[in-house]
C-alpha cells in the first residue's frame, strides 16, 4: 500500500498531464482552437491508472486530481453526462468530427504519442526510484471510464460511505497546496530549528547571573506534553512560557504553529516580538521564522515598509513578499482565531487549511477575551482538531472564571491547569481600586492631579463618541496639551491606527484614552487609570496596562467610575456591571491571588441569555463541522461564516481625492489605508440618516487598462486626532 506522501508525490506528477492535450496547448499559444473551455485535470485522471498500486489508493490520487480546481458540483454543472452527449453527437458531427466532451475520443485524437512517450519515460523512472512499478504499454481507453461520469455523476453514498474521509481530504488539500506553491514561484518551505529557541537558553542564564530565574509556572510549561492550560498574570512571562512549551512539542514533532491573539494590534505586536526573539535584531519583513496573517496584512506590511524606509523593493518584490506571508510557508503564525475557525466552516480553500493544520502546534493566548459564541466555537475546534489530526492546544488567560476553565479542561481532556504560584500572585500588588461617584468627566480634578507629578495615565471609556469628548473638554480645559495625547479606539484609518499604536510606548505621551481596544491589545505600561464601569474581567485587563511590571513602590492608582454611558448596556449586561463595582468596594489593593475568587463572585455561571446560545452554537457547530466532507464546496457555511464579522469599511468622503489619487497610481493597498471600519449596527443607522452613499469610480491607465469599483462614503468628519466623528461635513 503506498502511504499519504507517495500518494501526494504522485498526485503531483499526473495533476497537469491533460495540458499535453492538442487543444489545450493552442489555448497557450493564442492559436484557434476547439478546446470549449473544458477542464484539463479530467484528461489528467486517465493516465493514472498507468500506476500498478493497489485500486483504492489509485482511487484516492483520480479524486484529488479531478478536484484540484473544480469541487464535484462544480463539475457535475460544466459537463454533460453520457446521454446528453449522445443526443448532441448528430448535430456536433456535422461540425466536428468529434464531440468536444467525448471523452474517448479525446483521448485517442488528442494526445501526441511522442508527448506521452518522453513524459512516461521520465514518469517511469522517477516511479522505479520509488520501486512503484509504471505501466509504459499503450491504454485501452475504451476501458476507461469517464471520470466526471465515475467520480461525480455516478458517485453513490455507498462508495462515499467506503471512501476515507481524512484520506481524501488531507490528499485533496497538500494537492492544492503544491499546486499553488509551485504557481507562486515558492522554492522553499521554511522549518523552525532549534536556534529558534536559543534566546530561551540565554534568557535563563541573564537570569541566573541576577541570582534569579524562570517562574514555577514557566518551567512547568517547559516540561509539560500535549495539550496545556496555563493560568498567569499579566507580565509574568507567559509568552516565554508559551515558546517553552512549543519547543518541547516541536522535539516530538513537527508541524505548524499557530500563535493566536483576539486583536490586529497585539497580533501585529506580538509577529515583531517573536521575529526579534527567534531570529534577532532583523527586519520582520525578511523573517523565514515567524509570518502574520489578518484582515488588514497588506496594510500592516505597507507600514512596515515605509517605517523601515524599504522604498527601494520594486513592486514585485512587494508583491512576492505579500504572497509569502499569506501562503503557508513560514513555520509560525501568528493570527486571529477566525484564521483557523473559517476552516471547520468550510470556506474557499478549508481542505488546505486541514492539511496544514494537521499536527499543528496552537498557543491560544487571552482566551477570556472572547464573546459566548466565539468561546463556543473554538471548543468545537479544540475537541474536533485533537481528535483527528493530533493537534496539541495551549491555552493561556490571566482571568477566566471557573465554570469557563472548567469548559476547557473538559474539552482539551486536562486534568490539571499550570497556575503561577502562590507566593509569586500574592507579591504582585500592582493596583489599589477606587470606586468614584459621578463619571469619567467628574473626575478631571484627580486626573489633573495624578498628571501633575509627572505621571502618565489611561482614560478608559465605553463608546467612540465618550473618547472623544474627553480628549476635546480635556484639551479644551488645558488639562493637557493635545500633542501629548493619544486617542486609540476602532474608528481610525489604518494608516493612523497603526501609528497610534508606536505612539502609546512613547514618553511623549502623557494620557491615552482609549475604549476597549486597549484591554489586551498592546503591551504598554502607565502609572495610573480612571475607567468608565464594566465587567470585572475587562477591567482587571485594563488594569493590566498599568504597573504593568510592578515598577512602582506602591499600588498603582485606578479609579473606576460608578456612573457609565447611557447606552453601555448595550456593550455590557448591567447585573455583571453592577456586581462588578461591589465586589471592587471592598477590595482596595487588588492581590492577583484573589483574581480568581473575585471572578467567580461576579461570574457563578451564564446569564441565562448566555447559557442558551453557548448550548446552541455548540450544538450548529458540531453539526456544520460534521457535514464537511472532501471535494465539495460549503457555501452555506462560509456565507454564516462571513455574516459573523460586524466591520464594515467605508471611506470618510474627505479622504475621496486621495483614494482616487492612489488608485490611479494602482496601488490599492496605500488606498485601502484611508478606509475606516464600523460596526454593522452603526452601518445600519448611518445609512437610515443618508449619511452613507455608494459612489462610483473609474480608473484609466495609459496603457488603457481599466479598474472599476464602488467605493462607500460617509458625509461625516474625520479628524486624526479622534478619528471618524459623528460630525457632519
Amino acid at each position: 500500500m503506498v502511504r499519504f506522501w507517495e500518494q501526494l508525490f504522485y498526485s503531483v506528477c499526473f495533476h497537469d498531464l491533460g495540458k499535453v492535450h492538442k487543444e489545450f496547448q493552442k489555448v497557450l499559444k493564442g492559436q484557434r482552437d476547439e478546446w470549449t473551455h473544458q477542464r484539463h485535470e479530467v484528461y489528467s485522471v486517465a493516465y493514472v491508472d498507468k500506476l500498478k498500486i493497489d485500486i483504492r489508493e489509485r482511487d484516492i490520487i483520480r479524486k484529488v486530481i479531478l478536484a484540484h480546481h473544480k469541487t464535484f458540483e462544480e463539475l457535475r454543472q460544466r459537463y454533460k453526462n453520457s446521454d446528453e452527449i449522445k443526443n448532441d453527437l448528430e448535430l456536433i458531427y456535422s461540425e466536428r468530427a468529434y464531440h468536444p466532451e467525448d471523452f474517448h475520443a479525446n483521448l485517442m485524437r488528442c494526445f501526441p504519442s511522442s508527448d506521452l512517450r518522453e513524459i512516461f519515460t521520465f514518469l517511469g523512472q522517477l516511479a522505479h526510484s520509488r520501486g512503484i512499478p509504471l505501466d509504459l504499454k499503450g491504454i485501452l481507453y475504451k476501458d476507461i471510464i469517464h471520470p466526471v461520469e465515475e467520480l461525480v455523476f455516478n458517485r453513490s453514498a455507498e462508495s462515499e460511505k467506503e471512501s476515507s474521509f481524512w484520506g481524501e481530504m488531507l490528499l485533496w488539500g497538500a494537492l492544492k497546496i503544491c499546486d499553488h506553491y509551485a504557481s507562486a514561484g515558492i522554492r522553499e518551505i521554511y522549518r523552525l530549528k532549534e536556534e529558534h529557541f536559543s534566546f530561551l537558553t540565554k534568557m535563563q542564564k541573564e537570569l541566573q547571573q541576577k541570582g534569579d530565574g524562570f517562574h514555577t509556572h514557566q518551567k512547568l510549561c517547559f516540561e509539560k506534553d500535549g495539550n496545556t492550560i496555563l493560568i498567569a498574570p499579566t507580565g509574568s512571562g507567559k509568552t516565554e512560557a508559551a515558546i517553552g512549551w512549543l519547543r518541547r512539542q516541536h522535539r516530538k514533532a513537527e508541524g505548524r504553529i499557530y500563535y493566536v491573539l483576539p486583536y490586529t494590534a497585539s497580533i501585529n505586536a506580538m509577529h515583531q516580538r517573536l521575529v526579534y526573539s527567534m531570529e534577532g535584531d532583523i527586519s520582520p519583513i525578511g523573517s523565514t521564522a515567524v509570518g502574520v496573517q489578518h484582515g488588514k496584512l497588506s496594510q500592516y506590511l505597507q507600514h512596515l515598509w515605509e517605517d523601515e524606509h524599504v522604498y527601494m523593493l520594486s513592486d514585485d518584490r512587494r508583491e512576492q513578499l505579500l504572497r509569502q506571508y499569506r501562503s503557508m510557508i513560514l513555520p509560525v503564525k501568528v493570527v486571529t482565531p477566525f484564521q483557523l475557525l473559517k476552516y471547520l466552516y468550510g470556506v474557499k480553500g478549508y481542505e488546505m487549511g486541514y492539511a496544514e493544520l494537521a499536527g499543528a502546534k496552537i498557543i491560544l493566548d487571552e482566551i477570556h477575551a472572547y464573546d459566548v459564541l466565539t468561546f463556543a466555537q473554538l471548543l468545537v475546534m479544540f475537541e474536533y482538531l485533537s481528535k483527528y489530526l493530533k493537534v496539541n492546544f495551549l491555552v493561556m488567560s490571566a482571568t477566566i472564571p471557573s465554570f469557563m476553565l472548567n469548559y476547557l479542561k473538559s474539552t482539551l481532556n486536562v486534568s490539571g491547569v499550570i497556575r503561577a504560584d502562590r507566593a509569586l500572585c500574592d507579591s504582585l500588588k500592582r493596583h489599589r481600586v477606587e470606586v468614584c461617584d459621578g463619571s469619567v468627566f467628574d473626575q478631571f480634578d484627580r486626573l489633573s492631579e495624578l498628571l501633575s507629578s509627572n505621571r502618565r495615565g489611561i482614560l478608559v471609556c465605553n463608546t467612540v463618541a465618550k473618547a472623544q469628548e474627553c480628549f476635546r473638554k480635556i484639551v479644551h480645559q488645558e488639562l493637557v496639551s493635545a500633542d501629548e495625547i493619544v486617542v486609540l479606539h476602532g474608528r481610525f484609518t489604518t494608516q493612523d491606527r497603526l501609528a497610534k499604536e508606536e505612539s502609546v510606548s512613547k514618553k511623549k505621551t502623557r494620557l491615552l484614552i482609549g475604549t476597549q481596544a486597549i484591554e489586551v491589545s498592546l503591551d504598554i505600561d502607565y502609572d495610573f487609570m480612571i475607567t468608565e464601569p464594566a465587567p470585572l474581567d475587562a477591567l482587571l485587563q485594563r488594569f493590566g496596562r498599568v504597573n504593568r511590571r510592578s515598577r512602582q513602590s506602591t499600588p498603582a492608582p485606578i479609579l473606576v467610575c460608578r456612573k457609565g454611558g447611557e447606552f453601555d448596556g448595550r456593550i455590557y449586561p448591567e447585573s455583571v456591571t453592577s456586581r462588578t463595582i461591589d465586589v471592587l468596594e471592598s477590595q482596595g489593593v487588588i492581590r492577583e491571588s484573589d483574581i480568581q475568587s473575585l471572578l467567580d463572585l461576579v461570574y457563578p455561571e451564564w446569564e441565562e441569555h448566555d447559557r442558551q446560545e453557548f448550548e446552541n452554537t455548540l450544538r450548529l457547530f458540531r453539526v456544520a463541522v460534521g457535514n464537511l466532507k472532501p471535494f465539495s464546496r460549503h457555501k452555506e457555511n462560509e456565507e454564516e461564516f462571513y455574516d459573523k464579522f460586524d466591520g464594515i469599511e467605508i471611506l470618510p468622503s474627505q479622504f475621496l481625492p486621495d483614494y482616487k489619487h492612489a488608485l490611479e497610481k494602482w496601488d490599492f493597498i496605500h488606498a485601502e489605508q484611508y478606509k475606516v471600519s464600523i460596526r454593522k449596527g452603526m452601518y445600519t443607522k448611518y445609512i437610515r440618516e443618508g449619511i452613507i452613499h455608494a459612489e462610483p469610480i473609474t480608473i484609466l491607465k495609459k496603457d488603457e487598462a481599466v479598474f472599476e469599483t464602488t467605493v462607500l462614503l460617509i458625509d461625516l468628519k474625520y479628524n486624526s486626532n479622534v478619528g471618524l466623528t459623528d460630525d457632519p461635513l
